[in-house]
């Protein structure tokens, strides 16, 4: 399962635009600020059958919030996606994948973090990036942010690289499909 985090931005049109050519799905935990300003891309992303999860708000670690803070973090992205696609997300990615025993009771859905990180938050360098992501092994979550250009670049090269290996590209749901998520649970792959 691609994952992508801390969007929309100005490239998530691109990478939908890719992610479509090659018959790929993914997953996007976006940011409740962005998704408001860009509903438009979330609503795209939405109806092209990707799944679009909570990464909260404003992208601060919530295991350094109140619970007062955390419920608001959580539910005012919930509330801004149904706004704008009439469903709330069902899964949660904390930021930086920061989370604690408030975190787990206050989100009320299961926590994804992920198996792969390709580093493309510190190495804005597309090849580097494609070729980390291209060594997936089945049933993982890779992790990567739409916020960066250089990762957008390099989605070409690693669906064909994972493609190439008999996989399916799918989202969380996919992934999980037939398995009932636990809500407050960790998941970073398909065990």
């Amino acid at each position: 399962a691609l994952t992508f985090d801390d969007g929309p931005s100005v490239y998530t049109n691109q990478l939908l635009d890719i992610l479509k050519e090659n018959d790929a799905k993914a997953t996007f935990f976006v940011l409740g600020k962005s998704a408001k300003v860009q509903k438009n891309t979330v609503l795209r992303t939405f109806h092209e059958g990707h799944q679009i999860g909570n990464h909260s708000w404003d992208h601060k670690d919530l295991k350094k919030l109140s619970k007062a803070d955390i419920e608001q973090q959580i539910n005012e992205t919930n509330q801004t996606i149904k706004n704008i696609t009439g469903k709330v997300p069902n899964v949660l990615r904390p930021p930086y994948g920061s989370y604690n025993n408030s975190v787990k009771e206050i989100a009320k859905m299961p926590i994804i973090l992920w198996d792969l990180d390709p580093l493309d938050w510190k190495d804005r360098d597309a090849a580097l990036v494609a070729q980390r992501m291209s060594e997936a092994k089945p049933n993982v979550i890779v992790l990567a942010h739409d916020i960066h250009k250089s990762t957008v670049e390099a989605m070409p090269k690693v669906i064909s690289a994972l493609k190439k290996k008999g996989y399916h590209l799918v989202t969380i749901d996919q992934l999980f499909a037939g398995k009932s998520l636990i809500n407050g649970q960790i998941y970073n792959k398909r065990k």
